[in-house]
């Protein structure tokens, strides 16, 4: 429930079907994956939920133009959310900025329509991912402002990494605990030669964002912006967001 509006799956795959670069079996691909792990596809159906707003309205009805308007806005918050993370020229601040829109907005979604909007562990944990990007930058202010703060480093990737590792190192997934060790150990040791051989590293399939609208990877290395954090106004990033919302 989006602006008092019903989105089905159904209003969904009506207006991604206008996009014009995604046939029926795409979109019920995107909308309805066989593999819910699968973050490229999830990515990029929130990619494709945001470019929606750039489609003509001419022509549309009043029911069609509410529909249109009520999409748009749900573009709005998933770009906000998914941009900060993947669009490596935006500075530290474009990030706090987009990630307190989407704080914002998710807000006004939940007090207007409570779990209608979404289920309250999604809007916590959206919630805690926003407040955990700030408050790491705070902290970095007090002890060294001149160094980069990097947010796709807040996340689990490394954590979940691991543990594709050690799924697949055999066939055999249920361990007990001495079998659990010795697999982390041989993950450990895999982890030391892939960071001395990057390119070696194949990395996970559903972990990896290609062919997620052009995103290839994101890490320290591959971030351009300028994401030191003394050029950061924490409480100006959040002012813009909390204007950009309304």
């Amino acid at each position: 429930m989006v602006a008092s509006t019903l989105i089905t799956r159904h209003t969904l795959s009506q207006e991604l079907s206008k996009i014009g670069n995604l046939s029926s079996k795409e979109i019920e691909a995107l909308i309805n994956p066989a593999d819910h792990q699968n973050v490229p596809k999830a990515v990029r159906l929130m990619q494709c939920i945001s470019q929606v707003r750039k489609l003509l309205t001419m022509g549309l009805s009043p029911a069609e133009l509410k529909t249109r308007k009520v999409i748009c806005l749900l573009g709005t918050l998933l770009e906000a959310v998914v941009s900060p993370f993947v669009i490596p020229t935006w500075s530290l601040s474009e990030q706090l900025e987009s990630l307190s829109l989407a704080s914002h907005l998710a807000l006004q979604g939940m007090h207007r329509h409570g779990t209608a909007f979404v289920l309250g562990q999604l809007y916590h944990d959206l919630q805690s991912m926003i407040k955990n990007a700030y408050f790491p930058v705070a902290k970095q202010c007090i002890q060294d402002p001149k160094v980069g703060f990097y947010l796709c480093q807040l996340r689990d990737d490394r954590l979940e990494g691991q543990f594709g590792t050690v799924r697949t190192l055999t066939h055999d997934r249920n361990v007990d605990a001495l079998q659990l060790a010795e697999r982390l150990a041989a993950a450990g040791q895999m982890e030391a030669i892939f960071e001395s051989h990057p390119d070696w590293d194949r990395g996970h399939r559903r972990l990896k964002l290609e062919g997620a609208e052009g995103i290839d990877h994101v890490n320290p290395r591959s971030w351009i912006g300028d994401v030191v954090v003394e050029n950061v106004n924490l409480h100006n990033s959040w002012w813009k967001g909390h204007q950009s919302a309304e």
